[in-house]
């Protein structure tokens, strides 16, 4: 194989798969990157953990065609301190790399191709097409509420459902519930209901290569065992969890007895100061809001102090007086991009809920500690 790329070009290609390497594996193969040629004009990145594949096509002139596996690690590295020149990527018969660029020659020993794992192959067929930047902003606003508990596999995925030109993410962990709904579209035009558990993990670093230009797509395909995130020059291939997910929506209440409007930046300042001496409490970073009136109190205690924060808000129903966990109320508020929140309240039990002010299609669920 031999090409050449501009440094920024295969950079950007490689940073975007590096997030599919294998960091905890005794198989060498899966530490690094398959680089192939496809055209006279692209090369192919791909890696791999056997949970979550990732491929890239990069601009390259190829004057030899063929296909090698580089350490992750040390390609990295190399082209991110080479030069600002164009970068020259040999291998030979005995898989041993040179790349050069400028006066800067390295040489490696690098693995075979034959020994990388077949990539999944779904056909991009029968997809949903959404706005890249808008599918990011649904990942944001719910995948930190997926669970950490191995224990519950179905709880450690988003709930992705789709119906007709419709979609929701869903995630929970037993304690909170963040939901987000969004308008897409179904290329078959037809009756179209699917529900896909995809991987906390597979979200997380989908989030990051996704674009946040609204004019670019990513088209979606799945089967019974693997989703296609098709973006054009790079695809991220995931497995599915198996499993039914909870019937979330059970949790979810409609009526209640206290509502609260109130700015969403002051509230996220108070409860970022009484986070401070919430989490030198027992370790569950209790806050308690006592709501009289047009005022709410936000107060913490530990063993080395605490504080109050007034904060003015509108309030309609009954005063209240509910604590949480002040790491759970402050990422359900964060996720939330309008300047105003409503905070729905039954009783000092009952789940809590939290919505923009000015948008019907994002939730959020946060259960209250039990006041003692």
């Amino acid at each position: 194989m031999k090409i050449k790329c501009k440094k920024e070009d295969i950079l950007f290609g490689i940073q975007t798969v590096q997030k599919a390497v294998s960091t905890k594996t005794t198989l060498q193969i899966l530490t690094g990157i398959l680089i192939k040629t496809l055209d006279d004009n692209h090369i192919q990145l791909t890696t791999t953990n056997l949970e979550l594949t990732i491929e890239t096509k990069v601009q390259a002139e190829i004057t030899e065609h063929g296909s090698v596996v580089i350490s992750s690690r040390l390609i990295s590295e190399i082209v991110r301190k080479l030069p600002e020149e164009n970068v020259f990527i040999n291998s030979d018969e005995n898989n041993v790399v040179f790349i050069n660029s400028g006066k800067s020659e390295f040489k490696l020993s690098g693995m075979p191709s034959e020994d990388f794992p077949e990539v999944p192959q779904i056909v991009n067929k029968g997809f949903f097409s959404i706005s890249q930047n808008l599918f990011k902003n649904m990942i944001r606003q719910t995948v930190f509420a997926v669970s950490e508990d191995e224990t519950k596999q179905v709880l450690m995925g988003e709930c992705l459902q789709i119906k007709n030109n419709s979609f929701r993410l869903v995630a929970l962990d037993g304690y909170r519930i963040a939901l987000r709904e969004g308008e897409g579209i179904n290329s078959d035009n037809d009756e179209f209901v699917k529900e896909l558990i995809i991987p906390g993990k597979t979200m997380n670093e989908l989030m990051k290569i996704l674009s946040s230009s609204d004019e670019e797509n990513l088209n979606i395909s799945s089967t019974d065992n693997e989703i296609l995130f098709d973006l054009g020059d790079t695809r991220v291939i995931s497995r599915l969890i198996d499993g039914k997910y909870i019937n979330y929506e059970s949790f979810i209440p409609t009526n209640f007895n206290t509502y609260v409007s109130v700015e969403k930046d002051r509230i996220i300042n108070c409860l970022d100061r009484a986070y401070i001496m919430a989490r030198e409490g027992n370790g569950n970073n209790l806050i308690k809001l006592d709501i009289k009136d047009n005022l709410m109190y936000i107060v913490s205690n530990s063993d080395i102090g605490g504080v109050i924060e007034e904060l003015e808000i509108e309030k309609q129903g009954e005063d209240i007086e509910i604590a949480f966990n002040s790491i759970y109320l402050l990422e359900a508020l964060k996720s939330i991009d309008s300047l105003e929140v409503v905070i729905k309240l039954i009783n000092n039990v009952s789940p809590c809920i939290i919505v923009p002010s000015d948008m019907e299609n994002q939730l959020n669920l946060v259960l209250p500690v039990k006041l003692r």
